[in-house]
């Protein structure tokens, strides 16, 4: 794995973000690639916006990241605008104008062929919050929360994109990498989640997901196949059945036989559960699956669709089955067992607790995969992996994961930043770069990991967590990433 963490070649985009006054550029500040820039009343004595009383002390973020720079409202009182509509988050174009307090911002992008990270620089020409040195290829985010104790938090996420190797090789990281997920990405069907968003606070295990399809060996139809995938000690097996449904013969249930095919979707659709239209009764472990039958009576099953998805240790026998439901991919949050983990939300808890989440909350809500792939105690790196049937061309896929653990640290400002930035200016608002910043290393597990044969690449995702003094708090003044 020598060279694993090795910037890749080639152009850097760089930003400059302008402070305008009647329509004359006055101050500018130079974005490398791969920086978040923080800007806000507190946070740019360089910008000279010190005195826009207008502004908040963290109002908006300028994001370079993927290949794209986008502008981040961080909650600020009077909203940010870009060309004049207000945004949550946007992708910057060159000449976009931002808006924030009674100061005006204009977007330059060039594209530089020697440009280099240049962290001089950037610490001169900035106050440095929550400020990003990412010296990986990985991509890079942070999360604000408060834990169940109202304690102040702040995760930093990594996100590590590799290519599926071939026989014998080791997985290498991917030339494109993903981006952080800032939300659900949902299925075409807009019925199920697709891919969980990477931006949760804390996962107690780690989540094993792998999202695509069956494909029959050798590239020969067949009506029946087993697919799974196998990490380390945790072997999740599915029986994959091409199309059927119920037919009765003299009134007597029975399954039809099962149509031979090439590739199966692996989504939950396809497996055991769904609602009973006629009862109104549902199956709590799935609620968009087929197969399902909530009546007393299998008088009505002529035509119903069989599951494509079963468990090899408990196939459907009768119509009056109850499997427990099988899948490999994201498992839906109002689905038993993991909608338990949401906690109670009754009248007790909107008059005592209400915004914040129930006391009877846990984590494990926020743990994604489907129940027999969560591994308790967080995957360690260069475990085993065996993909069965899901790649196609190849109908069993063995390798290693990376023994990878990227290193996390944040630079935390030991003076309150707004004290040293009125003790250390000078008249004409500059400030010195020696910024007294106390380096503290945190403890990233590896919570998430997500194969996408189809794709070629898999994705893992890396957590840790460090206390703050307050979610409004600028004492976070960098966050560095290496491995």
């Amino acid at each position: 794995m020598a060279g694993l963490c090795q910037q890749p070649a080639g152009p850097v985009e760089r930003m400059n973000l302008e402070q305008v006054i009647d329509g004359k550029a006055v101050r500018r500040i130079l974005i490398a690639s791969g920086q978040t820039i923080e800007v806000g009343r507190a946070t740019a004595a360089k910008l000279g916006i010190a005195s826009d009383q207008s502004m908040s002390a963290r109002h908006f973020a300028v994001v370079d990241e993927d290949g794209q720079c986008r502008a981040r409202d961080l909650g600020s009182r009077n909203g940010t605008f870009v060309n004049g509509a207000q945004i949550a988050e946007v992708v910057l174009r060159d000449g976009d104008r931002i808006e924030a307090g009674d100061s005006t911002f204009v977007v330059r992008l060039s594209r530089d062929r020697t440009a280099k990270y240049d962290e001089s620089e950037g610490s001169l020409a900035l106050i440095p919050f929550l400020e990003f040195a990412n010296k990986t290829p990985f991509s890079v985010a942070t999360l604000r929360w408060s834990d169940l104790d109202d304690n102040p938090k702040l995760t930093v996420v990594v996100k590590a994109t590799f290519g599926i190797p071939a026989a014998g090789d080791d997985a290498y990281p991917a030339p494109r990498q993903l981006p952080i997920f800032d939300a659900d990405i949902m299925t075409s069907g807009k019925q199920a989640v697709l891919f969980e968003s990477d931006r949760v606070p804390f996962k107690p295990c780690t989540d094993i997901v792998l999202v695509g399809r069956a494909h029959a060996p050798d590239g020969t139809p067949v009506s029946e196949l087993i697919a799974g995938v196998s990490v380390g000690r945790v072997r999740h097996s599915i029986t994959v059945i091409g199309d059927r449904q119920w037919e009765t013969s003299l009134g007597t249930p029975r399954m039809s036989p099962a149509r031979p095919f090439l590739s199966m979707d692996l989504v939950y659709e396809r497996a055991f559960g769904g609602i009973d239209g006629t009862s109104g009764a549902y199956c709590e472990e799935n609620h968009i699956g087929t197969g399902y039958v909530g009546g007393q009576s299998g008088a009505r099953l002529k035509g119903l669709k069989l599951p494509n998805l079963e468990d090899p240790r408990n196939l459907i026998r009768t119509w009056n089955s109850r499997p427990r439901p099988v899948g490999v991919g994201f498992y839906g949050r109002g689905w038993a067992p993991r909608l338990a983990y949401a906690g109670t939300y009754d009248e007790n808890y909107m008059k005592e607790r209400h915004p914040r989440l129930p006391s009877d909350f846990s984590y494990r809500f926020f743990n994604g995969a489907h129940p027999d792939l969560q591994v308790p105690g967080y995957l360690q790196g260069d475990e085993e992996v065996i993909l069965l049937n899901v790649c196609s061309g190849a109908s069993r896929v063995h390798f290693r994961l990376p023994c990878l653990l990227p290193t996390i640290k944040i630079e935390r400002w030991a003076t309150p930043p707004e004290q040293w930035i009125q003790e250390r200016a000078t008249g004409d608002g500059s400030l010195p770069n020696d910024f007294p910043l106390n380096e503290e290393p945190l403890k990233p597990v590896l919570d998430t990991l997500v194969f996408v044969p189809d794709k070629g690449v898999f994705y893992q995702v890396f957590r840790a967590v460090c206390g703050l003094s307050s979610l409004e708090s600028l004492e976070v003044a960098r966050v560095r990433v290496t491995c």
